[in-house]
């Protein structure tokens, strides 16, 4: 019978922790995109177009204003409150969480006050109402505060938490928005759909965080405020470049190649998102494990990059040969954007690669190097949507994307060299062609999904293991992250046989 062994990197940590956590932020991430794509369908069929394109407006300017208003402050604090929480000083805590909250209460405040002043023009310029100019103040305030509120609960693994209210808000945006549009209130509806529940949301989260200890009175000391404002700039300006990168793209496939093929880069780009989440989550949890642990910082990221590899690979190959299938379940003419999400999703894993790299560096504090990074993926993205996508529309817009990832990549890997983080090359070169090899057959004699798709996933785990590229002790991790530990004893006694013949 087959024992589980607790493979622990520190006294608190295992990959197993990181697992579970990273799951319950993906499945959340998962579900909110799932009811967003259902919320979206459904409100479409009782406004118009137009209607639409307000309530885009508002979100895209709120996501942009909180980017640049955040400072980073919601990634870059992780640091000081991982650190805290590992060395059990929640006195440590309690004020960078204060601190951290305060910033941004006065920059969101200060721009939300900046936008009703000017409200009437800007109104004037978006040929929208003034009222939709308050909204956003408002939302450009709750939405920065609960970026805050997220990083608190991901610092302590409490990621449960965050799955459960990102799901709670985006359930209760599908029902409170979809009744305010069925009752005839179109764009304000809309908007209003998406306020209440993150009013909601942020009271969860504030009466959550004082509950838990995380928030217990007021401290602000200077040096403190620099060291997040430090650890902030490292992700804020190549984070803003994203935001601006992202929305750029959208924007200039709108306007050189026309509404349709905006529509249909949008949608690709979506279900891309989906997959790039897997190894977003890992890392965002990842970030404040390794800076409150003292020892074996680079083993956990690597045994980590592993895990996300073998999971992201094959699932990417599966996206780029039957994407189609995903797309037609919107409409019919999404199909035409299959290139499109081919070319995208051809950056998933190396983009694992770059973020694990990029979340040790920073958790050992090398902010300057961390910048370096961003400004390298999201610099050359940027550019290249102005050369590519005139050119090529959709797929050119993706492959700007996707040049970004491997310029990025490449700055990350140098910098890996340079702190003596050493990558398992034997690895990746196992890892990432494997299932590509593997989708050639299946592309070739035409084999359909539903047959494709386990084969291409069940022989790329096969060969991982065979090649000893995953680890037995690694699916032990996620086995206990995910399953109870009686089910796993049980699976273990029972096919035994199965994992000796697989890993051995």
């Amino acid at each position: 019978m087959y024992s589980i062994p607790v493979v622990t990197l520190s006294s608190e940590v295992s990959v197993a922790k990181v697992v579970k956590g990273a799951l319950h932020l993906y499945i959340g991430t998962l579900v909110v995109n799932i009811v967003g794509y259902l919320y979206w369908i459904i409100v479409s069929k009782f406004v118009s177009p137009s209607d639409i394109g307000v309530a885009s407006l508002i979100t895209n300017i709120s996501a942009i204003t909180m980017g640049v208003i955040a400072l980073g402050i919601p990634t870059g604090i992780r640091r000081f409150l991982g650190k805290a929480y590992m060395e059990k000083n929640m006195e440590e805590f309690r004020k960078f969480a204060s601190m951290g909250l305060t910033i941004l209460l006065l920059t969101s405040g200060l721009a939300a006050l900046i936008f009703i002043a000017f409200r009437e023009f800007l109104a004037g310029l978006a040929n929208i109402e003034p009222v939709f100019v308050i909204m956003l103040s408002i939302l450009i305030i709750l939405t920065t505060c609960n970026a805050l509120f997220n990083s608190l609960f991901v610092s302590t693994v409490r990621t449960k938490v965050v799955m459960l209210l990102s799901i709670f808000n985006s359930v209760n945006r599908l029902i409170i928005g979809t009744f305010l549009v069925y009752i005839g209130y179109r764009a304000f509806g809309i908007v209003l759909g998406i306020l209440i529940p993150v009013s909601i949301t942020f009271l969860l989260y504030l009466a959550l965080s004082i509950h838990s200890g995380y928030l217990d009175g007021i401290f602000f000391e200077i040096e403190a405020v620099k060291e997040i404002l430090k650890a902030g700039s490292a992700n804020w300006i190549p984070a803003v470049i994203y935001l601006f990168g992202v929305n750029f793209g959208v924007i200039i496939v709108y306007g050189m190649r026309g509404a349709f093929e905006g529509g249909l880069y949008y949608i690709a780009f979506a279900v891309a998102l989906v997959i790039f989440a897997i190894h977003a989550s890992l890392s965002s949890l990842l970030f404040p494990i390794l800076s409150g642990m003292k020892d074996h910082r680079k083993k956990m990221t690597w045994r980590v990059t592993r895990l996300a590899l073998a999971i992201v690979a094959p699932i990417s190959v599966v996206a780029a040969l039957y994407g189609d299938v995903a797309l037609s379940m919107f409409r019919p003419e999404y199909v035409q954007a299959h290139k499109a999400l081919a070319v995208l999703v051809m950056g998933a894993a190396p983009a694992a690669i770059a973020s694990m790299i990029s979340v040790l560096i920073y958790a050992y504090g090398m902010y300057r190097r961390v910048l370096k990074i961003g400004l390298s993926t999201n610099v050359p993205r940027l550019l290249m949507y102005f050369i590519l996508t005139p050119a090529m529309g959709i797929v050119g817009a993706a492959l700007s994307f996707l040049i970004g990832v491997f310029t990025g990549l490449a700055v990350a890997v140098l910098f890996a060299y340079r702190i003596g983080f050493k990558i398992s090359w034997r690895d990746v070169a196992i890892l990432i062609p494997t299932p590509f090899l593997l989708a050639v057959p299946m592309y070739m004699f035409n084999i359909p999904w539903f047959i494709g798709t386990p084969l291409i996933v069940a022989l790329s785990l096969f060969v991982y293991a065979r090649l000893k590229a995953l680890l037995l002790e690694d699916v032990k991790e996620i086995a206990k992250a995910i399953l109870p530990r009686k089910v796993v004893e049980f699976g273990l006694e029972k096919f035994g046989w199965l994992i000796d013949f697989v890993f051995r």
